[in-house]
């Protein structure tokens, strides 16, 4: 069964909520997370992101936080930790406690590109982090304003 296209706003909104739901009652959260049982997750959980508060990763986030309060943990705090193209929030986690009370939530170029872009990381992709779940993918477009001629009508035109 193929993934369902989300056209509007309340459809993502609706489609991470289910899915944060599922994720949260079936338990998977905190297991593959930290390899702890509820009763072992700690009091207060932290989401950090390495963007700025009000974007679409954000709200994302803070729906799915809503989900996982009770069963993962009493209160579950989003952190907003922009900068650095996402170091800062990735150094963040990685010098938390190792106790399933700190996860990160971030694009995976963080983890796949920037190894082979930056020539230095203060991180390693592959050891100090351990991946628990991909909770959205998005799509890109490309638009163009009134300036561009009516004669454009795909991304090779726009090239040439």
């Amino acid at each position: 069964m193929g993934t369902p296209v989300i056209q509007t706003r309340r459809q993502f909104l609706e489609a991470g909520t289910a899915a944060a739901g599922a994720l949260a009652g079936c338990g998977l959260l905190p297991a593959t997370a930290s390899a702890q049982t509820p009763a072992q997750a700690p009091g207060i959980a932290r989401v950090l992101i390495g963007a700025p508060a009000g974007g679409a990763g954000d709200s994302f986030l803070r729906k799915l936080t809503d989900k996982m309060r009770g069963g993962y943990a009493t209160s579950v705090i989003v952190e907003n930790k922009p900068g650095a193209a996402g170091q800062i929030a990735l150094m963040a986690t990685r010098d938390a406690a190792p106790d399933g009370g700190t996860m990160l939530m971030t694009p995976s170029t963080f983890f796949s590109v920037y190894p082979h872009t930056y020539p230095k990381l203060p991180y390693n992709p592959e050891t100090d982090f351990a991946a628990v779940s991909l909770l959205a993918f998005t799509n890109f477009g490309l638009a163009v304003g009134p300036l561009v001629p009516e004669s454009v009508k795909d991304l090779k035109d726009f090239l040439a």
